[in-house]
């Protein structure tokens, strides 16, 4: 009965890993979005984008929807509802997840056309 549930823990572990790695897979997630829209009707934007020039990207994502502009500087642009992780993911991990990742991510930036740097 112990092996078992140490058995069900495992998968459901092994599960939760491989949907997280799969969330990042952004070119099949892209690529299936360009089977039913063309490319000029999607913007993609980096999170740096918005967090380290957040009028400028906000500028950006007005001009793609042919919307009217808005006067951002009267209005509070703060984080909100931002967290810090309790804990720093070890670089080792970090460098094998971006090497991992990193052929996958070439596609991406083939795709879109930019290169995040990931």
């Amino acid at each position: 009965k112990d092996r078992d549930l140490k058995i069900q823990r495992q998968r459901v572990l092994y599960r939760g890993l491989t949907d997280f790695l799969h969330r990042g897979f952004y070119y099949e997630q892209l690529e299936r979005y360009y089977q039913f829209f063309p490319v000029e009707n999607i913007l993609v934007i980096e999170h740096r984008e918005l967090k380290n020039n957040r009028i400028s990207t906000l500028r950006k994502i007005e001009q793609f929807l042919n919307i009217p502009y808005v006067d951002w500087n009267t209005i509070n642009l703060d984080d909100k509802f931002v967290s810090q992780y309790n804990v720093k993911l070890p670089s080792d991990i970090r460098n094998k997840l971006k090497a991992f990742f990193k052929p996958y991510n070439e596609k991406f930036y083939k795709l879109i056309k930019r290169n995040f740097d990931w």
